[in-house]
């Protein structure tokens, strides 16, 4: 009778072993998802306040800094086109959750996960073609300054 206690004892300690583990573990897995999603979306920020900036950058003729921008935003493009048209962090999120929404790896309202790349392609590209505006614009100045002299 005392080795059914015993062999009963241990099924349960397992049980609870085991229920223990996988709250850890399911918890580790939010609190990794967690992260993902926060260093998803101040990357996300950052790129978007890259691309806001360059029409203002370039009204102030700071033509450096927009092309230092520009060259940020076009490697995170080239980072998402080389990974077939998604952003690493969404691959490494999805291994830590079977949600698949459009926003389950960043903190964005889904409609705008869903038309990120349209909105803020459009905007970027507005934004180059302002940049190049005033860029011309300065360059026909200065050369006309420089032939009135």
């Amino acid at each position: 009778m005392r080795a059914i206690q015993s062999v009963k004892g241990w099924k349960i300690a397992r049980k609870i072993a085991v229920i223990w583990f996988l709250q850890r573990l399911g918890r580790k897995e939010i609190e990794m998802l967690t992260a993902i999603k926060l260093l998803h979306t101040l990357i996300w920020v950052f790129m978007a306040a890259c691309i806001a900036a360059l029409p203002v950058l370039a009204v102030l003729r700071r033509f450096r800094w927009a092309a230092i921008l520009s060259g940020i935003v076009l490697t995170e493009c080239g980072v998402v086109a080389v990974n077939g048209g998604r952003c690493p962090l969404t691959d490494w999120a999805a291994k830590f959750t079977n949600d698949r929404a459009d926003n389950f790896d960043i903190y964005l309202p889904n409609w705008l996960a869903q038309h990120n790349k349209l909105i803020f392609g459009l905007l970027f590209v507005a934004g180059e073609l302002v940049v190049l505006g005033y860029w011309l614009a300065a360059r026909r100045a200065a050369a006309h300054s420089s032939a009135a002299k």
